[in-house]
């Protein structure tokens, strides 16, 4: 099927996407328990007919699967416990290999750890003045750098992000308790 060629359609596909996704998260309370239910049942459907078949009762058949899946899932998690149990005592000396594989990540991860705490603090109810200052001496910092290398570039346009969503005021405010 080809892709719509309208660029609206595609952006409310998107926003219907984006609404089904946060609408999932709101309900999930509710809808992940039934989903695993739908699941369980499609998964063990087939094999309640064929116990009922051998005239065994529905209620004893789906009793002995439940079972049977329990125990299966308790016996793999007894077969995988030694093995992990193994890894977990290697992971200590792993640990500094792996640091040094990751460490071409750290200066990005660092950037990114200070604009968010510069976003935090231009959006926090302490002085703006000093966030906005601190915000605009590192957008010229990096404007002064080297145009080439791509992660001055990407902190100076989420430096310039983070003023404008901190300039903007929404003119309502929905408030939500996350569990």
């Amino acid at each position: 099927m080809p892709l719509p060629s309208d660029r609206k359609v595609t952006f409310l596909g998107g926003l219907f996407v984006l609404a089904l996704l946060a609408a999932a998260y709101v309900a999930s309370e509710i809808v992940l328990p039934l989903i695993f239910a739908i699941t369980l049942k499609l998964l063990l459907q087939p094999a309640l007919r064929a116990v009922e078949r051998l005239h065994v009762p529905r209620t004893i058949a789906a009793l002995f699967l439940f079972l049977t899946l329990f125990g299966t899932i308790v016996g793999l998690g007894t077969a995988i416990s030694n093995p992990a149990r193994t890894w977990a005592a290697k992971l200590p000396e792993g640990i500094p290999r792996l640091q040094e594989r990751l460490s071409f990540m750290r200066e990005p991860i660092d950037a990114l750890q200070k604009f968010l705490q510069q976003v935090e603090d231009f959006g926090g109810t302490g002085s703006s003045t000093n966030a906005a200052a601190s915000a605009k001496a590192e957008v010229e910092r990096h404007h002064d750098m080297d145009r080439g290398n791509l992660l001055p570039c990407a902190d100076h346009c989420c430096g310039v992000l983070g003023l404008i969503i901190g300039s903007v005021q929404p003119k309502c405010r929905i408030q939500m308790e996350l569990p």
